[in-house]
């Protein structure tokens, strides 16, 4: 029989032939520095730029982001060059690349048509949801104020609902209509060009989505929209 010395004795041995656990070793102050990934060459960019189907929401929207990419890694005056070497104006990038800022994601050019994802901009981000989800009164094709949704408006009834939800037009007015009065001439030909827009875009909307009726007008009006831009453009730096 073990006596309390001896035992004393095995619990000390077992005690000391126990690891000892091994020392924390002090943390590296040391931090791995950070690589940014390398510029895609322009020509990558180019490539993909073109090879974009131009009559799908998702597609306007990948222009804009690959025209930014190229705006961040280059001079002014070069990214100028590059959007007309890929037959784009000033004006038409600045606009796609504003969707890309404002928008997370192509989903609301998919919900409206380009000309309304970017006049709908106009209303602060915070009350977009609440626009779009509700009717507004809007003047129909024989002048009198109606109720229609989002979806359903031209784009001029959709700037009027813009203009109303910022106070710039009266809830109750109406637009002033167009006039033959020779004093007073024919509307500009800016105006003409939007209103053959939005003829178009009527037209349009009794179309099927997919079909090739459907992406020939959808063509013409991209076509109109970047004349219109251009007129703009060249009246801006008279």
């Amino acid at each position: 029989m073990a006596t309390a010395k001896q035992s004393h004795s095995i619990d000390a041995a077992i005690v000391s032939s126990e690891p000892k656990p091994a020392a924390k070793r002090k943390a590296k102050t040391t931090t791995k520095k950070e690589t940014q990934p390398p510029h895609r060459t322009l020509d990558a960019i180019r490539e993909d730029f073109l090879r974009l189907n131009k009559n799908s929401s998702e597609a306007i929207y990948e222009q804009g982001r690959l025209l930014r990419e190229v705006r961040d890694q280059v001079e002014h005056g070069e990214w100028l060059d590059w959007v007309h070497s890929v037959n784009f104006h000033k004006r038409r990038a600045q606009r796609y690349i504003k969707l890309v800022d404002e928008y997370p994601n192509a989903t609301m050019l998919s919900l409206l048509d380009l000309s309304k994802a970017l006049a709908l901009l106009r209303v602060p981000e915070g009350e977009r949801d609440e626009f779009l989800n509700v009717s507004h009164m809007v003047p129909g094709k024989s002048g009198e104020l109606m109720s229609a949704t989002v979806c359903a408006m031209s784009v001029r009834q959709f700037d009027y609902a813009i203009r109303v939800h910022m106070g710039i037009e009266d809830k109750e007015s109406l637009p002033e209509q167009e006039t033959s009065n020779p004093k007073k001439g024919s509307t500009s030909l800016t105006e003409q060009a939007y209103s053959s827009v939005n003829k178009l875009l009527d037209y349009r909307n009794n179309l099927d989505d997919n079909s090739d009726e459907h992406n020939a007008v959808t063509g013409k009006l991209r076509d109109l929209r970047d004349l219109i831009d251009e007129a703009l453009e060249l009246n801006d730096e008279e």
